[in-house]
Formats: C-alpha cells, structure tokens, sequence
C-alpha cells in the first residue's frame, strides 16, 4: 500500500485546471489519494462569474478523479499556515504549486510562500509547475480562435460573425470551453499591439480597453 499522498493548491485564474490535471496524473501513477486545496481571500458570495466557473469545473475534476476538494477562506491572507496545517491534517507528502507573475497567489510562489513552506513542510516534496504563456493557456481554457468582428453597439462592443456597422473591429474569438454562450476572449490589435478583451454574453465588458474612453 502507498504512503504518498498528494495536495494540488489552486487559486482563481485558467492554470487552476492544469495544476489539477498535473496532480491527477501524479496520484494515478503513484495510486495514493488526492487532494486539492483552495485558499481564497475573497469569500464565495462575492466571486464573479468567471471565479464561479473555474470553481465548478475544478469540483467536478476532482470528483471524477476520486479525490476530496478542500475549500477553505483565508481572511488574514496567511495562506502559506493554512497550507502547512491541511498539509499536516492529511499526512500530505506531495505538494504542487503553480508559477507565473499575474495573480496575488502567483506572486507569492515567487518568492515568499515557497520558502516559507521549504522552511516548514519537513519531508513534503513541493513541485513548482511553470504556467504556459498565455497563447498556450488558451488551448487548455478555450476553443480554438476563429476570426471575428466587434461591432459598436451603444456604448460597449457586440461580438459578430460578419462586419457590419460603422465602427467595427476585426480580431479573434475564443470561446471559453465551458460555457454554452458567447463568452470568452477577444484578440485584437488597438494602437500597434495586440490587446486581449474579455467577452461576456456576447458584450465587451470593458469597452475602454478598445476606445481609451472610460464610460461615465
């Protein structure tokens, strides 16, 4: 019988998944149980609706890989004590972290929280996943991009499959996988670079991003 045992810790944003994958991978080869760990700052009631998909979908992984989501809010933002005291709880002897530099959590396995729990996880190996660019991410969180038009519709921009309209911008849409509306990205280019906007129900959510206009 194995003595492993694995926990994956996850905080909002697309690499959750992959972080998760990675971990069910590790429990299946070894045959040990997994765990998955979500240490937030922010509590439930407020979460939007991307945070709510992501938490969805990341329940159902676990699930159907037979391991125990484990939901827990931080208020004081000692995340790394709250790791250490589940890790502690549940005889964990591999840890998996995600890391990149865009998120508050992400920021920290930079620098401070790994070396607090190097200081403190004694015999608890600690595997630092680095995240894939954010071209590569979109494979793993969306569908494949198709070209695309936003076409100004009041004071925001409609997705549209043809360019009709007088203020029309050409780009690329990814489809988010797990939703069954127009909601995801949208790739374009607005003053030479290339600029991502999120799509929600159809609408750009934040149309200043194109125009540079903040709407009153």
């Amino acid at each position: 019988m194995t003595t492993e045992s694995i926990m994956v810790c996850v905080y909002y944003g697309p690499t959750g998944e992959r972080l998760i994958k990675r971990g069910i991978r590790l429990s299946q080869l070894l045959h040990c149980p997994l765990y998955v760990l979500r240490v937030d700052t922010v509590p439930d009631e407020e979460l939007d609706m991307d945070e709510v998909r992501y938490l969805s979908v990341w329940q159902r992984l676990v699930k159907e890989a037979g391991g125990e989501f484990i939901n827990i809010e931080c208020k004081d933002r000692k995340i790394a004590d709250t790791i250490i005291k589940v890790a502690e709880k549940k005889n964990i002897t591999q840890l998996i972290l995600g890391q990149s530099g865009q998120t508050l959590w992400q920021q920290m396995t930079k620098g401070s929280l790994v070396n607090h729990l190097l200081n403190r996880v004694g015999a608890i190996d600690i595997h630092i996943v680095a995240v894939k660019r954010s071209n590569d991410q979109l494979e793993e969180t969306h569908e494949l991009g198709v070209k695309s038009y936003l076409v100004r519709s009041g004071d925001t921009f409609q997705l549209s499959e043809t360019p009709t309209g007088k203020d029309v911008r050409e780009g690329v849409f990814f489809k988010d996988l797990h939703t069954e509306f127009d909601s995801g990205l949208f790739k374009l280019q607005v003053d030479g670079s290339y600029i991502y906007v999120k799509i929600n129900m159809g609408k750009v959510t934040d149309p200043s991003a194109i125009t540079g206009k903040v709407k009153k």
